[in-house]
């Protein structure tokens, strides 16, 4: 088992050997008795084969793949460092001299703190299945006296790793999914073939792996990308959506392959399944072509840039954050951190509302959206205040809602009712929250009522307007 390289062939009819010594004349026998020869001079072979063999004493059989069975006489010499093969069909006789693998200092060496990944499989004699490189990546790593293997099928990422020992051609691995043995072959310093050992024996043929300075440009890591996915804008050509207010595209992408889409946007289109593709991350749904998106992961963001209009009508970006999910079931405002908001409690009903800009008397309107019915609050507030209430000067405060026993509503502050807004502490200091208090006058609804005021309590967020051609609010939107 190894590389000859062929010194000399002679027959019997020859008065001289031709000397074949760095002319290319080069036999493997390798370790799952399969074998490789290449003579480019045609003097020792007839070209280039693949083949199985077999040995039987001092007979050896060679089946080549394109050709029929061929027999020699083997004779190792010199502690198995001189091979001489006999071909009794035309009385050939060839030598050649063992190519020597790299004693251990050399091999510590290049394998010192290195990547490498793999080109593809020979399974069989005259067969090598190259890595397409479009989703699937195999990777191993070497660091003092372990081995990493890294393996990426379509996205699914599989580490395992452990102490790796060297003794010649075998090594034995004893990883955390169980001890495997190999028998490794250092080609050259930039390639690496490894045989896996079934009972003591390769069967499978080896896997080829080249030195590499990094990952391939293809590989996608999706470890950032599995899981709950919160929706924190999207980005056209246009302009910016943020989806703060009220509106939300949450994507779920799991390991299986299978997407969730949590949203409230009529328009989004519900993928249902992920891939890769030559380094983007592909969506399909239903009767939609699959959509590209190019990852974007640098400084910690991630943003996903759809490399078409086919799902959305436009090209666009869709800036996202990983999340675990289970905080919004009991806090749902917590899929919006930097969203303003009011949450009121209105007659023992929960209403939510979420800011949108208005730029009407430098004020705000807060919108929710339900059922194509738009609820609403406009807000007025004096910059140089931070606790208001209905008889301050220029304040405003008007508010649409529901309610079971009013059905639909309107109702604005007045001055002869008790509505105060008062500020709380903020933990981030471009937001402000606070809390809402008191009544407000009714102005219609769609139930008769006795009273004509409606009992208000609950909480808001703002962020802070601190630039821009409008700084009269003492407020502004993220």
């Amino acid at each position: 088992m190894g590389r000859w390289t062929a010194d000399s062939t002679f027959t019997v009819d020859d008065t001289h050997a031709s000397r074949l010594k760095d002319q290319g004349v080069l036999l493997e026998i390798f370790a799952d008795t399969s074998y490789s020869q290449l003579d480019t001079t045609h003097l020792a072979f007839q070209g280039k084969s693949d083949g199985e063999y077999y040995l039987s004493g001092d007979t050896l059989i060679v089946f080549p793949t394109a050709a029929a069975p061929d027999t020699f006489l083997v004779k190792l010499r010199f502690l198995g460092n001189y091979l001489e093969l006999d071909h009794p069909a035309d009385q050939r006789f060839t030598f050649f001299h063992k190519v020597k693998a790299q004693d251990s200092a050399t091999q510590r060496e290049m394998l010192k703190d290195s990547l490498w990944r793999m080109q593809g499989r020979r399974p069989d004699p005259g067969i090598f299945q190259a890595e397409p490189l479009d989703r699937n990546f195999s990777y191993l790593r070497f660091s003092g006296d372990s081995m990493w293997a890294d393996t990426r099928l379509n996205g699914i990422i599989r580490l395992d790793s452990g102490l790796l020992e060297k003794s010649g051609f075998t090594w034995t691995w004893k990883a955390a999914g169980g001890t495997r043995l190999f028998i490794a072959d250092l080609v050259k310093e930039d390639s690496l073939r490894m045989w896996p050992l079934t009972d003591g024996r390769p069967d499978s043929g080896y896997a080829l792996y080249i030195r590499t300075s990094a990952h391939h440009r293809n590989d996608l890591d999706m470890r950032p990308l599995l899981g709950h996915l919160r929706s924190d804008s999207m980005v056209y050509a246009s302009g910016t959506m943020e989806n703060h207010y009220g509106r939300f595209y949450d994507w779920i992408l799991g390991e299986d392959h299978k997407v969730g889409i949590e949203t409230n946007m009529k328009t989004a289109p519900l993928f249902e399944t992920w891939s890769l593709d030559s380094g983007f991350l592909s969506l399909a749904a239903p009767g939609i072509p699959a959509t590209r998106f190019r990852v974007d992961t640098s400084g910690g963001a991630l943003k996903l840039s759809a490399d078409s209009g086919k799902a959305f009508g436009k090209s666009l970006s869709i800036y996202q954050t990983r999340v675990d999910p289970e905080r919004f079931r009991n806090k749902p405002f917590e899929r919006f951190q930097q969203a303003s908001y009011f949450q009121l409690v209105v007659a023992g009903d929960t209403s939510d509302y979420f800011f949108n800009v208005n730029g009407i008397n430098d004020g705000f309107e807060i919108a929710d959206v339900d059922e194509d019915t738009t609820l609403w609050t406009s807000l007025i507030l004096n910059k140089a205040q931070e606790t208001f209430q209905s008889s301050q000067a220029g304040f405003f405060f008007a508010l649409q809602g529901r309610t079971r026993t009013l059905g639909g509503f309107t109702c604005k502050s007045a001055p002869d009712k008790d509505l105060v807004i008062r500020l709380t502490g903020a933990a981030d200091p471009l937001m402000a929250q606070g809390l809402v208090q008191g009544a407000c006058r009714i102005l219609s609804a769609d139930s008769t009522i006795a009273d004509s005021s409606l009992t208000l309590e609950g909480s808001f967020r703002l962020k802070r307007k601190i630039t821009g051609i409008r700084a009269s609010p003492l407020w502004k939107l993220q």
